[in-house]
Protein backbone atom coordinates (compact mmCIF):
# COMPACT_ATOMS: atom_id res chain seq x y z
CA UNK A 1 0.00 0.00 0.00
CA UNK A 2 2.84 2.26 0.82
CA UNK A 3 4.11 1.73 -2.68
CA UNK A 4 0.99 2.52 -4.38
CA UNK A 5 0.27 5.43 -2.83
CA UNK A 6 4.10 7.48 -2.77
CA UNK A 7 4.18 6.08 -6.85
CA UNK A 8 4.51 9.10 -9.24
CA UNK A 9 1.34 10.74 -10.37
CA UNK A 10 0.54 13.24 -13.06
CA UNK A 11 -0.78 16.51 -13.22
CA UNK A 12 -1.17 19.77 -14.68
CA UNK A 13 -0.01 21.82 -11.80
CA UNK A 14 3.54 22.68 -13.72
CA UNK A 15 1.21 24.22 -16.68
CA UNK A 16 -0.89 27.20 -16.11
CA UNK A 17 -2.22 27.06 -19.48
CA UNK A 18 -3.59 23.44 -19.59
CA UNK A 19 -4.78 24.39 -15.67
CA UNK A 20 -6.97 27.47 -16.96
CA UNK A 21 -8.25 25.25 -19.66
CA UNK A 22 -9.39 22.77 -17.12
CA UNK A 23 -10.66 24.94 -14.79
CA UNK A 24 -12.62 26.51 -18.00
CA UNK A 25 -14.14 23.28 -18.97
CA UNK A 26 -14.84 21.72 -15.36
CA UNK A 27 -16.79 25.08 -15.13
CA UNK A 28 -18.87 25.17 -18.20
CA UNK A 29 -19.42 21.32 -17.38
CA UNK A 30 -20.88 22.35 -14.10
CA UNK A 31 -23.22 24.66 -15.36
CA UNK A 32 -24.66 22.14 -17.58
CA UNK A 33 -25.15 19.16 -15.45
CA UNK A 34 -26.82 21.31 -13.18
CA UNK A 35 -29.14 23.07 -15.98
CA UNK A 36 -29.73 20.06 -18.08
CA UNK A 37 -29.97 16.96 -15.56
CA UNK A 38 -31.12 19.28 -12.37
CA UNK A 39 -29.69 16.61 -10.15
CA UNK A 40 -30.48 18.15 -7.08
CA UNK A 41 -33.38 19.76 -5.51
CA UNK A 42 -33.32 23.21 -5.58
CA UNK A 43 -35.94 25.91 -6.07
CA UNK A 44 -33.03 27.98 -7.42
CA UNK A 45 -32.27 25.69 -10.31
CA UNK A 46 -32.28 28.62 -12.93
CA UNK A 47 -29.86 29.47 -16.06
CA UNK A 48 -28.59 32.22 -14.41
CA UNK A 49 -28.36 30.75 -10.87
CA UNK A 50 -26.41 27.63 -12.69
CA UNK A 51 -23.93 30.02 -14.33
CA UNK A 52 -23.64 31.59 -10.93
CA UNK A 53 -22.43 28.50 -9.90
CA UNK A 54 -19.66 27.82 -12.43
CA UNK A 55 -18.15 31.42 -11.85
CA UNK A 56 -18.02 30.23 -8.37
CA UNK A 57 -16.39 27.10 -9.30
CA UNK A 58 -14.15 28.65 -11.96
CA UNK A 59 -13.09 30.80 -9.32
CA UNK A 60 -12.48 28.84 -6.31
CA UNK A 61 -10.55 26.28 -8.98
CA UNK A 62 -8.19 29.22 -10.29
CA UNK A 63 -7.26 29.92 -6.27
CA UNK A 64 -6.18 26.21 -5.68
CA UNK A 65 -5.03 25.20 -9.13
CA UNK A 66 -3.04 28.60 -9.62
CA UNK A 67 -2.72 31.08 -6.98
CA UNK A 68 -1.91 28.99 -3.90
CA UNK A 69 0.97 26.72 -6.11
CA UNK A 70 2.45 30.19 -7.44
CA UNK A 71 2.71 30.95 -3.41
CA UNK A 72 4.04 27.79 -2.41
CA UNK A 73 5.99 26.47 -5.10
CA UNK A 74 7.72 23.84 -3.27
CA UNK A 75 5.03 21.77 -2.13
CA UNK A 76 3.75 21.95 -5.70
CA UNK A 77 6.86 20.63 -7.28
CA UNK A 78 5.49 18.37 -10.06
CA UNK A 79 8.75 15.60 -9.88
CA UNK A 80 7.17 15.34 -6.88
CA UNK A 81 3.76 14.59 -7.09
CA UNK A 82 2.06 11.21 -5.74
CA UNK A 83 -0.16 9.44 -5.75
CA UNK A 84 -1.14 10.18 -2.14
CA UNK A 85 -0.53 13.97 -2.74
CA UNK A 86 -3.03 13.75 -5.79
CA UNK A 87 -5.88 12.13 -3.62
CA UNK A 88 -5.22 14.82 -0.50
CA UNK A 89 -4.93 17.36 -2.53
CA UNK A 90 -8.09 16.28 -4.39
CA UNK A 91 -9.72 15.81 -1.03
CA UNK A 92 -8.83 19.83 -0.52
CA UNK A 93 -10.46 20.82 -3.42
CA UNK A 94 -13.67 19.12 -2.73
CA UNK A 95 -14.06 20.37 1.07
CA UNK A 96 -12.77 24.09 -0.22
CA UNK A 97 -15.84 24.37 -2.52
CA UNK A 98 -18.27 22.63 -0.08
CA UNK A 99 -16.97 25.10 2.57
CA UNK A 100 -17.41 28.18 -0.14
CA UNK A 101 -20.65 27.01 -1.87
CA UNK A 102 -22.03 26.88 2.03
CA UNK A 103 -21.24 30.51 2.49
CA UNK A 104 -22.42 31.40 -0.77
CA UNK A 105 -25.63 29.38 -0.18
CA UNK A 106 -26.25 31.01 3.33
CA UNK A 107 -25.34 34.51 2.35
CA UNK A 108 -27.13 34.48 -1.05
CA UNK A 109 -30.06 32.67 -0.83
CA UNK A 110 -30.80 32.49 3.09
CA UNK A 111 -30.98 29.31 3.68
CA UNK A 112 -33.33 27.88 6.71
CA UNK A 113 -31.61 25.00 7.57
CA UNK A 114 -28.57 25.40 10.31
CA UNK A 115 -24.74 25.84 8.91
CA UNK A 116 -23.61 22.55 9.66
CA UNK A 117 -26.57 20.53 7.98
CA UNK A 118 -26.36 22.89 4.97
CA UNK A 119 -22.70 22.42 4.43
CA UNK A 120 -23.17 18.33 4.93
CA UNK A 121 -26.16 18.53 1.94
CA UNK A 122 -23.47 21.36 -0.05
CA UNK A 123 -20.46 18.89 -0.03
CA UNK A 124 -22.21 16.03 -0.71
CA UNK A 125 -23.80 17.69 -3.78
CA UNK A 126 -20.28 18.88 -4.47
CA UNK A 127 -18.81 15.50 -4.53
CA UNK A 128 -21.43 14.02 -6.39
CA UNK A 129 -21.19 16.67 -9.48
CA UNK A 130 -17.33 16.83 -9.39
CA UNK A 131 -16.71 12.86 -9.24
CA UNK A 132 -17.29 12.89 -13.42
CA UNK A 133 -14.68 15.75 -14.42
CA UNK A 134 -12.58 14.56 -11.92
CA UNK A 135 -12.14 10.46 -13.34
CA UNK A 136 -11.97 11.97 -16.70
CA UNK A 137 -9.25 14.46 -15.69
CA UNK A 138 -7.15 11.79 -14.00
CA UNK A 139 -7.10 9.41 -17.15
CA UNK A 140 -6.84 11.88 -19.42
CA UNK A 141 -3.62 13.06 -17.49
CA UNK A 142 -2.28 9.59 -17.14
CA UNK A 143 -2.55 9.05 -20.91
CA UNK A 144 -1.24 12.07 -21.54
CA UNK A 145 2.06 11.33 -19.21
CA UNK A 146 1.99 8.02 -21.00
CA UNK A 147 2.30 8.94 -24.36
CA UNK A 148 4.62 11.68 -23.35
CA UNK A 149 7.10 9.30 -21.85
CA UNK A 150 6.36 6.94 -24.40
CA UNK A 151 7.57 9.31 -27.44
CA UNK A 152 10.54 10.51 -25.54
CA UNK A 153 11.65 6.84 -25.08
CA UNK A 154 11.43 6.09 -28.59
CA UNK A 155 13.18 9.22 -30.12
CA UNK A 156 15.97 8.27 -27.16
CA UNK A 157 16.43 4.56 -28.52
CA UNK A 158 16.53 6.03 -31.78
CA UNK A 159 19.70 7.62 -30.60
CA UNK A 160 21.18 5.45 -28.65
CA UNK A 161 20.96 3.19 -31.84
CA UNK A 162 23.06 5.87 -33.33
CA UNK A 163 25.94 6.04 -30.48
CA UNK A 164 26.33 2.31 -30.65
CA UNK A 165 27.41 2.39 -34.61
CA UNK A 166 30.19 4.63 -34.05
CA UNK A 167 33.38 2.71 -33.85
CA UNK A 168 35.18 5.24 -32.51
CA UNK A 169 35.19 6.19 -29.10
CA UNK A 170 35.59 9.23 -27.57
CA UNK A 171 39.63 9.57 -26.35
CA UNK A 172 38.03 11.14 -23.00
CA UNK A 173 36.01 7.64 -21.76
CA UNK A 174 38.99 5.21 -22.94
CA UNK A 175 41.28 5.53 -20.06
CA UNK A 176 42.02 4.10 -16.46
CA UNK A 177 40.16 6.00 -13.71
CA UNK A 178 41.17 5.05 -10.07
CA UNK A 179 38.46 5.29 -7.16
CA UNK A 180 39.28 6.28 -3.54
CA UNK A 181 37.81 4.46 -0.66
CA UNK A 182 37.27 5.55 2.58
CA UNK A 183 39.54 3.19 4.05
CA UNK A 184 42.06 4.38 1.41
CA UNK A 185 41.62 1.12 -0.63
CA UNK A 186 42.16 2.13 -4.55
CA UNK A 187 40.18 0.47 -7.29
CA UNK A 188 41.04 0.67 -10.85
CA UNK A 189 38.76 0.17 -14.21
CA UNK A 190 38.66 1.70 -17.96
CA UNK A 191 35.44 3.71 -18.12
CA UNK A 192 34.57 2.17 -21.76
CA UNK A 193 34.22 -1.15 -19.57
CA UNK A 194 32.07 0.67 -16.88
CA UNK A 195 28.39 -0.40 -16.99
CA UNK A 196 26.71 1.63 -13.27
CA UNK A 197 27.22 1.84 -9.85
CA UNK A 198 24.76 1.28 -6.96
CA UNK A 199 24.67 2.66 -3.70
CA UNK A 200 24.67 0.54 -0.36
CA UNK A 201 24.20 3.12 2.23
CA UNK A 202 28.06 3.66 2.89
CA UNK A 203 29.27 1.53 0.23
CA UNK A 204 29.02 1.26 -3.62
CA UNK A 205 29.03 -1.40 -5.83
CA UNK A 206 30.99 -1.76 -8.89
CA UNK A 207 29.22 -3.16 -12.36
CA UNK A 208 31.95 -3.24 -15.38
CA UNK A 209 32.54 -5.61 -18.14
CA UNK A 210 35.47 -8.02 -18.01
CA UNK A 211 35.70 -10.65 -20.77
CA UNK A 212 31.94 -10.16 -21.94
CA UNK A 213 30.72 -10.78 -18.97
CA UNK A 214 29.09 -8.67 -16.05
CA UNK A 215 31.66 -8.50 -12.99
CA UNK A 216 31.33 -6.35 -9.84
CA UNK A 217 33.19 -5.00 -6.44
CA UNK A 218 32.09 -3.79 -3.29
CA UNK A 219 33.92 -0.91 -1.98
CA UNK A 220 33.21 1.44 1.07
CA UNK A 221 32.60 4.37 -0.38
CA UNK A 222 29.93 6.75 -0.95
CA UNK A 223 27.84 6.84 -4.27
CA UNK A 224 28.13 10.75 -3.86
CA UNK A 225 31.39 10.75 -3.08
CA UNK A 226 32.55 8.33 -6.45
CA UNK A 227 30.31 11.26 -8.86
CA UNK A 228 32.85 14.02 -7.36
CA UNK A 229 35.37 11.45 -8.60
CA UNK A 230 34.46 10.43 -12.03
CA UNK A 231 34.22 13.63 -13.82
CA UNK A 232 33.36 12.97 -17.14
CA UNK A 233 30.19 13.48 -19.45
CA UNK A 234 29.52 10.30 -19.97
CA UNK A 235 29.15 8.82 -16.40
CA UNK A 236 25.77 10.62 -14.83
CA UNK A 237 23.35 10.26 -11.89
CA UNK A 238 20.19 9.20 -13.17
CA UNK A 239 18.55 8.39 -9.44
CA UNK A 240 19.58 8.73 -5.68
CA UNK A 241 21.15 4.90 -6.20
CA UNK A 242 22.64 4.80 -9.50
CA UNK A 243 25.26 6.84 -11.06
CA UNK A 244 25.40 4.94 -15.01
CA UNK A 245 27.44 5.25 -17.81
CA UNK A 246 25.58 6.08 -20.72
CA UNK A 247 27.16 4.28 -23.15
CA UNK A 248 25.99 1.14 -21.76
CA UNK A 249 22.64 1.76 -21.82
CA UNK A 250 21.02 -0.72 -24.13
CA UNK A 251 17.41 1.33 -24.37
CA UNK A 252 14.83 3.19 -22.36
CA UNK A 253 11.30 2.28 -21.63
CA UNK A 254 8.72 4.28 -20.54
CA UNK A 255 5.08 5.00 -18.66
CA UNK A 256 2.90 6.84 -16.21
CA UNK A 257 5.82 5.97 -13.82
CA UNK A 258 8.80 7.31 -15.82
CA UNK A 259 11.00 6.15 -17.20
CA UNK A 260 13.94 2.11 -17.32
CA UNK A 261 17.33 2.20 -18.60
CA UNK A 262 17.99 -1.65 -20.30
CA UNK A 263 21.88 -1.63 -19.42
CA UNK A 264 23.97 -4.11 -21.50
CA UNK A 265 24.91 -7.94 -20.95
CA UNK A 266 22.40 -7.66 -18.28
CA UNK A 267 18.92 -7.99 -17.25
CA UNK A 268 18.71 -4.72 -15.10
CA UNK A 269 16.20 -1.76 -15.60
CA UNK A 270 17.42 0.61 -13.66
CA UNK A 271 15.06 3.62 -12.76
CA UNK A 272 15.26 7.11 -13.43
CA UNK A 273 14.32 9.49 -10.92
CA UNK A 274 11.42 11.90 -12.22
CA UNK A 275 13.56 15.03 -11.45
CA UNK A 276 16.30 13.40 -13.83
CA UNK A 277 13.94 12.13 -16.97
CA UNK A 278 14.54 14.91 -18.66
CA UNK A 279 18.24 16.00 -17.73
CA UNK A 280 19.16 12.02 -18.65
CA UNK A 281 17.04 12.27 -22.34
CA UNK A 282 18.78 15.37 -22.93
CA UNK A 283 22.43 14.28 -21.84
CA UNK A 284 22.27 11.65 -24.01
CA UNK A 285 21.36 13.62 -27.07
CA UNK A 286 24.45 16.11 -26.08
CA UNK A 287 26.40 12.79 -26.76
CA UNK A 288 24.88 11.62 -29.54
CA UNK A 289 25.39 15.45 -31.24
CA UNK A 290 29.07 15.25 -29.36
CA UNK A 291 30.33 12.32 -31.29
CA UNK A 292 28.48 13.19 -34.35
CA UNK A 293 31.35 15.98 -34.50
CA UNK A 294 34.70 14.12 -33.37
Amino acid sequence: MLQLINKPFPFFLNDNRKNIILILTTSIFVTLFLTLYTPFENPNNTLINNIQWGVFCFIALYANLILIPKLFPALFELTRWTLLKYILFNAWLFLSLGILFTVINSLLFKCDINFISLFIKTQREVVLTGLIPLIVITILAKNNLLKQNLADAFEINKKLSEIQTIKEQPKQLDHKTTIQTDTNETFSLNLTDLVYILAMDNYSEIYWNENGKIAKKLLRVTLKNVETQLTNQFIVRCHRSYLINVQAIESISGNTNGYKLQMKNTDVEIPVSRAKGKEIIAHIQQIRDLLDIM
